[in-house]
Protein backbone atom coordinates (compact mmCIF):
# COMPACT_ATOMS: atom_id res chain seq x y z
CA UNK A 1 0.00 0.00 0.00
CA UNK A 2 1.36 3.40 -0.99
CA UNK A 3 2.07 6.00 1.67
CA UNK A 4 0.16 9.26 1.63
CA UNK A 5 3.21 11.11 0.29
CA UNK A 6 3.72 8.69 -2.62
CA UNK A 7 2.07 9.25 -6.03
CA UNK A 8 -0.87 7.06 -6.89
CA UNK A 9 0.24 4.37 -9.40
CA UNK A 10 -2.86 5.02 -11.51
CA UNK A 11 -2.02 8.72 -11.68
CA UNK A 12 1.54 7.91 -12.70
CA UNK A 13 0.32 5.52 -15.41
CA UNK A 14 -2.15 8.11 -16.72
CA UNK A 15 0.60 10.73 -16.84
CA UNK A 16 2.90 8.36 -18.73
CA UNK A 17 0.15 7.68 -21.28
CA UNK A 18 -0.22 11.43 -21.84
CA UNK A 19 3.53 11.78 -22.39
CA UNK A 20 3.52 8.88 -24.87
CA UNK A 21 0.60 10.37 -26.82
CA UNK A 22 2.35 13.76 -27.00
CA UNK A 23 5.59 12.14 -28.16
CA UNK A 24 3.72 10.24 -30.88
CA UNK A 25 1.91 13.43 -31.93
CA UNK A 26 5.15 15.40 -32.21
CA UNK A 27 6.81 12.59 -34.14
CA UNK A 28 3.93 12.51 -36.63
CA UNK A 29 4.10 16.30 -37.05
CA UNK A 30 7.86 16.21 -37.66
CA UNK A 31 7.45 13.56 -40.38
CA UNK A 32 5.35 15.93 -42.48
CA UNK A 33 6.81 18.23 -45.17
CA UNK A 34 8.20 21.44 -43.68
CA UNK A 35 5.81 24.38 -43.91
CA UNK A 36 6.96 26.59 -41.05
CA UNK A 37 5.35 24.49 -38.31
CA UNK A 38 4.89 20.94 -39.59
CA UNK A 39 8.06 19.05 -40.41
CA UNK A 40 11.55 20.37 -39.68
CA UNK A 41 13.65 23.17 -41.20
CA UNK A 42 16.51 22.17 -43.53
CA UNK A 43 19.33 20.22 -41.91
CA UNK A 44 21.92 22.87 -42.81
CA UNK A 45 20.49 25.15 -40.15
CA UNK A 46 22.66 25.37 -37.01
CA UNK A 47 21.60 23.09 -34.12
CA UNK A 48 20.75 26.06 -31.83
CA UNK A 49 18.29 27.32 -34.46
CA UNK A 50 16.68 23.87 -34.73
CA UNK A 51 16.47 23.59 -30.95
CA UNK A 52 14.88 27.03 -30.71
CA UNK A 53 12.47 26.13 -33.52
CA UNK A 54 11.31 23.06 -31.60
CA UNK A 55 10.83 24.92 -28.33
CA UNK A 56 8.88 27.70 -30.03
CA UNK A 57 6.77 25.30 -32.08
CA UNK A 58 6.02 23.15 -29.03
CA UNK A 59 4.83 26.23 -27.16
CA UNK A 60 2.50 27.12 -30.04
CA UNK A 61 1.19 23.55 -30.30
CA UNK A 62 -0.16 23.95 -26.78
CA UNK A 63 -2.30 26.80 -28.13
CA UNK A 64 -3.62 25.49 -31.45
CA UNK A 65 -3.28 22.77 -34.08
CA UNK A 66 -0.28 22.74 -36.46
CA UNK A 67 -2.20 23.41 -39.67
CA UNK A 68 -3.82 26.55 -38.25
CA UNK A 69 -0.45 27.69 -36.94
CA UNK A 70 1.23 27.07 -40.31
CA UNK A 71 -1.30 29.41 -41.96
CA UNK A 72 -0.47 32.11 -39.40
CA UNK A 73 3.28 31.67 -39.90
CA UNK A 74 2.86 32.03 -43.65
CA UNK A 75 0.74 35.13 -43.09
CA UNK A 76 3.53 36.64 -41.00
CA UNK A 77 6.07 35.59 -43.62
CA UNK A 78 4.20 37.52 -46.33
CA UNK A 79 3.55 40.61 -44.18
CA UNK A 80 0.00 39.55 -43.48
CA UNK A 81 -1.82 39.72 -40.15
CA UNK A 82 -1.65 36.47 -38.11
CA UNK A 83 -4.83 35.57 -36.24
CA UNK A 84 -4.59 35.34 -32.45
CA UNK A 85 -6.83 32.48 -31.24
CA UNK A 86 -8.84 32.76 -28.05
CA UNK A 87 -6.73 29.97 -26.54
CA UNK A 88 -3.66 32.24 -26.50
CA UNK A 89 -3.52 33.54 -22.93
CA UNK A 90 -0.58 35.81 -23.80
CA UNK A 91 -1.22 37.31 -27.27
CA UNK A 92 2.13 39.12 -27.28
CA UNK A 93 4.12 35.92 -26.63
CA UNK A 94 1.99 34.08 -29.19
CA UNK A 95 2.65 36.65 -31.94
CA UNK A 96 6.33 36.84 -31.06
CA UNK A 97 6.56 33.06 -31.50
CA UNK A 98 4.67 33.15 -34.80
CA UNK A 99 7.04 35.79 -36.19
CA UNK A 100 10.04 33.81 -34.94
CA UNK A 101 8.93 30.75 -36.90
CA UNK A 102 8.20 32.98 -39.90
CA UNK A 103 11.81 34.21 -39.78
CA UNK A 104 13.07 30.62 -39.84
CA UNK A 105 10.74 29.85 -42.77
CA UNK A 106 12.04 32.91 -44.62
CA UNK A 107 15.62 31.71 -44.13
CA UNK A 108 14.73 28.20 -45.27
CA UNK A 109 13.12 29.48 -48.46
CA UNK A 110 16.18 31.62 -49.22
CA UNK A 111 18.47 28.59 -49.53
CA UNK A 112 21.52 27.50 -47.58
CA UNK A 113 24.03 30.33 -47.90
CA UNK A 114 21.51 33.17 -48.02
CA UNK A 115 19.54 31.50 -45.24
CA UNK A 116 22.55 31.28 -42.93
CA UNK A 117 23.25 34.95 -43.54
CA UNK A 118 19.64 35.78 -42.66
CA UNK A 119 19.88 33.77 -39.46
CA UNK A 120 23.33 34.72 -38.22
CA UNK A 121 24.93 37.26 -40.55
CA UNK A 122 27.53 36.95 -43.33
CA UNK A 123 30.16 35.30 -41.10
CA UNK A 124 27.94 32.24 -40.66
CA UNK A 125 27.59 31.78 -44.42
CA UNK A 126 31.33 32.26 -44.90
CA UNK A 127 32.05 29.66 -42.23
CA UNK A 128 29.77 27.22 -44.00
CA UNK A 129 31.66 27.75 -47.27
CA UNK A 130 34.94 27.01 -45.50
CA UNK A 131 33.55 23.81 -43.99
CA UNK A 132 32.22 22.62 -47.34
CA UNK A 133 35.62 23.31 -48.89
CA UNK A 134 37.31 21.30 -46.16
CA UNK A 135 35.01 18.35 -46.79
CA UNK A 136 35.73 18.41 -50.51
CA UNK A 137 39.43 18.39 -49.65
CA UNK A 138 39.01 15.27 -47.54
CA UNK A 139 38.97 16.90 -44.10
CA UNK A 140 35.45 16.11 -42.91
CA UNK A 141 34.64 17.61 -39.52
CA UNK A 142 32.05 15.07 -38.43
CA UNK A 143 32.04 11.32 -38.12
CA UNK A 144 32.20 9.60 -41.53
CA UNK A 145 31.54 5.93 -42.34
CA UNK A 146 32.19 3.78 -45.39
CA UNK A 147 29.77 1.19 -46.74
CA UNK A 148 31.49 -1.60 -44.80
CA UNK A 149 30.94 0.26 -41.53
CA UNK A 150 27.17 0.70 -41.72
CA UNK A 151 26.34 -1.84 -39.01
CA UNK A 152 28.68 -0.31 -36.38
CA UNK A 153 27.48 3.13 -37.39
CA UNK A 154 23.84 2.17 -37.05
CA UNK A 155 24.53 0.56 -33.69
CA UNK A 156 26.31 3.71 -32.56
CA UNK A 157 23.31 5.81 -33.61
CA UNK A 158 20.93 3.52 -31.74
CA UNK A 159 23.10 3.61 -28.61
CA UNK A 160 23.28 7.41 -28.79
CA UNK A 161 19.49 7.49 -29.08
CA UNK A 162 19.03 5.33 -26.00
CA UNK A 163 21.51 7.49 -24.09
CA UNK A 164 19.65 10.66 -25.06
CA UNK A 165 16.34 9.13 -23.99
CA UNK A 166 17.84 8.16 -20.63
CA UNK A 167 18.97 11.77 -20.21
CA UNK A 168 15.41 13.04 -20.63
CA UNK A 169 15.34 13.87 -24.33
CA UNK A 170 11.98 13.30 -25.99
CA UNK A 171 11.44 10.68 -28.65
CA UNK A 172 10.65 13.20 -31.37
CA UNK A 173 13.89 15.15 -30.75
CA UNK A 174 16.24 12.29 -31.62
CA UNK A 175 16.22 12.51 -35.42
CA UNK A 176 17.11 16.19 -35.43
CA UNK A 177 19.92 15.79 -32.90
CA UNK A 178 21.49 12.67 -34.43
CA UNK A 179 21.21 13.84 -38.04
CA UNK A 180 23.56 16.71 -37.20
CA UNK A 181 26.15 14.41 -35.60
CA UNK A 182 26.14 11.70 -38.27
CA UNK A 183 25.43 13.90 -41.33
CA UNK A 184 22.40 11.86 -42.33
CA UNK A 185 18.89 12.99 -43.15
CA UNK A 186 16.33 12.94 -40.35
CA UNK A 187 14.34 10.36 -42.36
CA UNK A 188 17.40 8.08 -42.54
CA UNK A 189 17.97 8.43 -38.79
CA UNK A 190 14.33 7.50 -38.11
CA UNK A 191 14.72 4.33 -40.23
CA UNK A 192 17.87 3.31 -38.33
CA UNK A 193 16.13 3.92 -35.00
CA UNK A 194 13.11 1.90 -36.13
CA UNK A 195 15.41 -0.99 -37.05
CA UNK A 196 16.75 -0.86 -33.51
CA UNK A 197 13.25 -0.99 -32.03
CA UNK A 198 13.38 2.63 -30.87
CA UNK A 199 10.77 3.99 -33.26
CA UNK A 200 8.05 2.60 -35.44
CA UNK A 201 8.70 2.69 -39.16
CA UNK A 202 6.34 4.88 -41.13
CA UNK A 203 4.80 3.59 -44.33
Amino acid sequence: MARDDEPDPEDVAAFERIIEREAARHFEIECRPYDGVNGLPPEWMPPPVLDRFRRTRDYLLEISDPDFLAVQVKAARTDGAPIVPGTATDPHAYLQSIYELAHVLYAAEAGQLAGLEILAGPDAALGRRHREGARKGGRAEKTQYSGDDLRPRNQAIQEDARRLLSQGRRLYELAGILSQKYELSARHIRTILAEGGIKKKRN
